[in-house]
């Protein structure tokens, strides 16, 4: 079992009917990832800029995907984020199928993946609806009920024993960057009068939070995962599981044949204890 960790934090939840509070469960699980750029030591400042060297405005963007109770893919939105240090008109560019205006004065204008953008100094923000809704990872999600496979539908209410069982892979049609450069971080609430924790998946960690108990996975990049809860169930209900996509940069160079003359001991050392464990 893993070992729970307290941590402080007032919560405070809102009750509302069940059948709002299922649809908040398990028809709306939340996958972000941020198309933002990585650096290390000095470069780190650049992070910080708000315009190319050619003078450009830079964007910084998150997506968000909303995926049915089973894992599949039902929609993506981009939120896009601009920086601009005076009045601007520029162009961005995206497969939307819709866009829509989240800050200034101006509405954005999509022509045929074309989006003209006029906007004041400081931040703006704009909206685009992906017509894609295929996402990096391909995410499949189970449950069953004492041994028998049911629906979410089913679940929603459901007392017993519980297992949710979630299978993250790489999807084949989208290209393999996303997959090979992020990492993911999966959250589950958990409220223990409604569903208790029984076992998860030993790469969990599982954390006090107020009356709730989290518990979060790291599947690290180009990494494929199975999770799963078990829980003990009582009139089954749980927040959303999210899925955040994190970029990760490990910036350093590595020759382990360097150090073969420094670790040379420790095989002399791992070879005694296992001939002291064999008792020769």
């Amino acid at each position: 079992m893993n070992r729970v960790k307290k941590t402080v934090k007032n919560t405070k939840k809102k009750y509302l009917g069940k059948a709002i509070r299922f649809t908040a469960l398990l028809l709306i699980t939340a996958l972000v990832f941020s198309f933002l750029p990585s650096f290390s030591g000095k470069a780190a400042s650049n992070y910080l800029a708000i315009s190319s060297p050619e003078g450009k405005p830079l964007k910084r963007e998150v997506i968000y995907g909303k995926l049915a109770a089973d894992g599949s893919s039902q929609s993506i939105y981009v939120v896009n984020h601009y920086e601009l240090s005076e009045m601007q008109s520029f162009s961005d560019y995206g497969d939307y199928s819709k866009v829509l205006q989240l800050t200034g004065d101006s509405a954005p204008q999509l022509d045929s993946g074309v989006v003209k953008l006029q906007a004041t100094a400081g931040s703006y923000y704009y909206q685009g609806n992906l017509e894609s809704t295929d996402l990096p990872w391909l995410i499949d999600i189970t449950y069953e009920l004492d041994g028998q496979k049911i629906t979410a539908a089913q679940a929603a209410g459901a007392g017993g024993e519980l297992l949710i069982k979630m299978s993250i892979t790489a999807n084949p049609a989208i290209d393999s960057f996303f997959f090979d450069n992020y990492a993911l971080q999966v959250s589950a609430t958990l409220n223990p009068d409604k569903a208790r924790l029984l076992e998860t998946s030993d790469s969990a960690t599982v954390a006090i939070s107020g009356e709730d108990r989290q518990v979060n996975w790291i599947v690290l990049p180009g990494q494929e995962a199975d999770l799963f809860l078990r829980l003990q169930a009582d009139n089954f209900e749980m927040d959303a599981i999210t899925i955040a996509g994190i970029g990760l940069d490990f910036d350093f160079d590595l020759d382990i044949s360097e150090l073969s003359d420094e670790t040379e001991g420790l095989t002399d050392l791992s070879d005694g204890i296992r001939q002291l464990a064999d008792g020769t």
